[in-house]
C-alpha cells in the first residue's frame, strides 16, 4: 500500500498567522517602515494543527529591546481565526510545540527556573501550569 504525502502547508499557515498578527492597521500606515518597525514585527513559526483539525499552535516571537533578543511564546488559535490565546509566558520563552494525540495537552521545549539546559515540558491546553518532563544535563533541543 502506497501512502500519498500531502505537501507541507506550514508556509501558508505562517503567512495566515502573520497577516492576523500584523492586522489591517499596517496597511493604513502613511510612511514606509523603518528598521525599528521591522524588528518590532512579531515573527510566527512552528505551526502545528491539532489532531481534530480545529485549532493551531504556533510560536510568536517578539522583540525584547532591554535584553537585545527575541522571545517566543506558544499561542493557540482556531483555524477560523477565533479564540486566539497565549498559552505560555516563561521568561526565556518556549519553542517546538507539539500536540498530544488526543489534543488535550501540548509538549514544548523551554529553559525555566534553575534548568541548566532546555527541557521538555507538558501543559494542558485548557489551562494550568506546565510540568517539566525531563531532567537532562544537556539541552534536548
Amino acid at each position: 500500500m502506497t501512502r500519498t504525502r500531502r505537501p507541507s502547508s506550514s508556509l501558508s499557515w505562517s503567512a495566515l498567522l502573520l497577516s492576523a498578527v500584523i492586522g489591517p492597521a499596517s496597511v493604513a500606515a502613511q510612511s514606509a517602515p523603518g528598521i525599528v518597525d521591522l524588528v518590532n514585527l512579531p515573527t510566527v513559526s512552528s505551526p502545528q494543527l491539532s489532531p481534530d483539525g480545529t485549532e493551531l499552535l504556533y510560536v510568536r516571537s517578539d522583540a525584547d529591546w532591554e535584553d537585545n533578543r527575541t522571545v517566543g511564546h506558544i499561542w493557540r488559535i482556531g483555524v477560523d481565526g477565533s479564540g486566539e490565546i497565549r498559552l505560555t509566558s516563561g521568561e526565556d520563552g518556549e519553542a517546538d510545540p507539539r500536540w498530544s494525540p488526543d489534543g488535550t495537552r501540548i509538549v514544548f521545549t523551554a529553559t525555566r527556573g534553575d534548568d541548566g539546559a532546555a527541557q521538555i515540558y507538558m501543559l494542558y491546553t485548557r489551562g494550568g501550569e506546565a510540568e517539566r518532563l525531563t531532567d537532562h544535563p544537556t539541552s534536548i533541543r
